[in-house]
């Protein structure tokens, strides 16, 4: 496969990251996620096609953008921008026109290339700091043909792999990738297969198969498990999960992430309702009981 025709739809490429993968590392956001958690703080990375982004407090309220829309998609409402979603194709005119720089598409395609001449930049602070590259979403897979060449080519060239990864998705997906990653960050969201299903969208049986049929094969593994108060942080849930994971050989160690609320302004920058504007983060304290649970099965468990 000629690397220069492979191409995928990516929002974001962090470098310097220390908390996706042991030491200094690039992440590459995916577009695209076959869940729906109502608690997503990417949700630019949900949908796999590029979506125009309003940032209102850039907007200078010139109306340069409503004159080039050659689909009629924008008007002022309340002195801001707003956006017919049914009427815009993200043909990215009105971006052209945007002095402000206020509307924006919030993904660009790339080939594997462009994506490998990004990651090559940082090979140095990769071998000083035993670092590597993470592919994250969205859900990375979604792009399958994408993200196995960019994995082929980061091993090519000696670097450290891994992959953030919701595990919703045939088995041979996720063998296609397999030989080409050091480090799989694995979601478990909920043990009950029906509240799995409410804040999901989905439902658990094939997560939990998947991560099950990973003992067979030689990868390290991380669980991450996010805490959502009055979710998915009882006892009874999370004794479950403890139980079922003190049986898998290959999980390393388990990270529980804290819900934050970060990503809100997001939703409303897609002209997205956010379900859970009364949840709260955790509290420490509560974190707390919830590692000692993991520590009970003696299992190597760290608050994220």
């Amino acid at each position: 496969m000629n690397i220069s025709e492979v191409k995928g739809q990516i929002f974001n490429i962090e470098n310097y990251a220390i908390h996706d993968g042991q030491g200094i590392r690039t992440l590459v956001f995916f577009k695209g996620c076959p869940m729906r958690c109502q608690w997503c703080a990417n949700p630019e990375g949900l949908t796999t096609q590029p979506e125009l982004v309003f940032y209102d407090h850039l907007c200078i309220a010139c109306g340069s953008c409503i004159d080039t829309c050659p689909n009629n998609a924008l008007s002022f409402r309340n002195k801001y921008i707003q956006i017919d979603r049914d009427r815009c194709n993200t043909c990215g005119i009105c971006v052209e026109n945007c002095h402000a720089e206020a509307l924006r598409l919030n993904c660009r395609e790339m080939t594997v290339k462009e994506v490998m001449d990004e990651i090559e930049k940082n090979i140095v602070f990769f071998k000083n700091s035993n670092g590597g590259v993470t592919l994250s979403g969205g859900e990375a897979l979604m792009q399958l043909d994408f993200a196995t060449e960019i994995l082929k080519n980061c091993k090519r060239k000696g670097l450290s792999t891994a992959i953030e990864t919701c595990g919703f998705y045939a088995f041979n997906v996720l063998k296609k990738v397999i030989d080409n990653l050091d480090y799989i960050f694995y979601d478990i969201k909920h043990m009950d297969n029906e509240k799995h299903r409410q804040f999901t969208g989905v439902g658990n049986k094939i997560i939990l198969d998947n991560l099950l049929r990973l003992q067979n094969y030689q990868v390290n593994i991380n669980v991450r498990i996010p805490v959502l108060p009055g979710i998915n942080d009882d006892i009874k849930n999370i004794t479950a999960t403890a139980k079922m994971i003190a049986t898998l050989p290959k999980v390393k160690f388990i990270e529980l992430l804290p819900y934050h609320r970060f990503g809100i302004h997001k939703y409303n920058e897609l002209d997205r309702a956010y379900t859970l504007n009364e949840m709260m983060p955790p509290d420490k304290k509560d974190l707390y009981r919830l590692k000692k649970i993991f520590d009970n099965f003696h299992l190597n468990c760290k608050i994220g």
